[in-house]
């Protein structure tokens, strides 16, 4: 008799024990759905850049003033880049100097043109040899050469009017331009 007692509460507190499981899972299924959806709802940002979004483009420096951090990088596309940090070492900058940057966009405002100005961190600046055109004679023919020199890209930017190319020429086995050593 002891024995079937013991079983017969066993068997109760089995049934408690799961009807307590079961009504708290009631509770939390709503919770838990609830959180998922408002949380997941608000990763949705399209205001938002990430470190890992890096934009490479060319541009035009515009120098607002004398200090060094001072200035606005015109890319080819329209877009303005404002720096509000950088990586790169700080070189002697100079107005309409022409450039190579690799920037991080922090934030962005659309502007009234359908441009986009960038604040952004700037990671990498190179300078970039800018060139007047040239009048073809017979003395720049000798020194030029025959090799030829095919155009994989051209185009011209849309803040400055300037033409850039995009060049490819093929050279022997070792480059012409070596570092120093």
């Amino acid at each position: 008799m002891c024995f079937g007692y013991y079983l017969l509460l066993e068997k109760n507190f089995k049934y408690l024990i799961m009807k307590t499981i079961l009504s708290f899972c009631k509770l939390l299924l709503p919770v838990v759905i609830g959180f998922s959806i408002l949380f997941t709802s608000c990763l949705k940002d399209d205001n938002y850049y990430s470190i890992g979004d890096l934009f490479v483009s060319f541009g035009t420096i515009e120098k607002r003033s004398t200090t060094v951090n001072d200035y606005i990088i015109h890319l080819d596309d329209g877009n303005q880049v404002i720096p509000a940090g950088t990586s790169a070492p700080l070189v002697q900058l100079r107005n309409n100097q022409r450039v190579w940057v690799y920037f991080n966009p922090l934030g962005d405002t659309k502007l009234s043109d359908s441009t986009v100005r960038y604040i952004a961190n700037i990671v990498s600046m190179k300078d970039i040899l800018f060139k007047d055109i040239r009048k073809f004679t017979e003395v720049s023919d000798d020194s030029m050469g025959h090799d030829p020199v095919m155009v994989r890209e051209a185009w011209i930017s849309k803040t400055g009017g300037i033409l850039t190319l995009e060049l490819k020429y093929f050279t022997g086995i070792y480059p012409l331009h070596q570092p120093d050593r």
